[in-house]
């Protein structure tokens, strides 16, 4: 999926906080965090985990690459 830097950046409070998101974490998530053109992030969904096997709070998400531009050197 090809996206815009604050899109993605939106997407990652959802993926970190989940239904807990608030409005104020977002905004600190932002303002905290910048991409770059043609970065690559990679985020995985463990289907392996049952949902009524996850301790509350965590998420079947994970985030493992965020915006590595490394490809470009």
């Amino acid at each position: 999926v090809v996206t815009h830097g604050y899109f993605l950046r939106v997407l990652m409070a959802v993926v970190i906080f989940g239904n807990e998101l608030k409005p104020s974490e977002l905004r600190r998530l932002i303002a905290a965090t910048a991409t770059t053109n043609t970065g690559i992030t990679m985020l995985t969904y463990d289907t392996s985990i049952h949902p009524h096997d996850i301790d509350p709070g965590r998420s079947r998400w994970r985030i493992r690459v965020f915006n590595d531009h490394s490809h470009l050197g």
